[in-house]
């Protein structure tokens, strides 16, 4: 018999994760438009903040549930510019 609540917490993060990809990809529309007033540099720095923000949550996500079920560490892979 399969644990349901294995199942449902798959089903859970996976929604998740789409609707963090969807808010990524809304915020990097944003990044990529030039922005000549001070709001408008603002606002393509708070955007540039919560992607980074969004990176942490995934990051925790999965280092918190890799503990869980006893999986080494992933080696870090090279990290990625960021045009922010």
């Amino acid at each position: 018999m399969t644990n349901q609540g294995s199942t449902r917490t798959d089903a859970t993060l996976a929604w998740l994760g789409l609707l963090l990809i969807l808010v990524v990809a809304r915020l990097a529309d944003q990044i990529g438009q030039s922005q000549p007033t001070v709001g408008g540099r603002l606002s393509r720095f708070l955007s540039c903040r919560a992607i980074d923000g969004i990176g942490v949550v995934g990051w925790l996500i999965d280092h918190v549930f890799r503990a869980s079920t006893g999986d080494a560490p992933a080696e870090p892979g090279p990290s990625s510019a960021v045009p922010c």
